[in-house]
């Protein structure tokens, strides 16, 4: 996280999933398969990086329209 805070649910799929508020400098690793779910607490600047394979993206729940891809 650059700069903001925000609150970030993440676990297994099927399972609970754990919440923590996080803010700037705090840097997390997700693993292949880890549900996850970032919401802003305020504006909020996320550095993200992602392997180029995006094929094996599921969206469970998406509020902004975006479509899962076709497998």
């Amino acid at each position: 996280i650059q700069s903001g805070r925000l609150q970030l649910e993440m676990g297994e799929p099927g399972k609970s999933v754990d919440t923590e508020v996080v803010g700037p400098g705090r840097a997390f690793h997700l693993t292949p398969g880890t549900v996850h779910r970032m919401h802003a607490l305020e504006d909020t600047v996320v550095l993200e990086v992602s392997t180029p394979e995006l094929d094996d993206i599921v969206r469970l729940e998406d509020r902004y329209g975006r479509a899962d891809r076709p497998a």
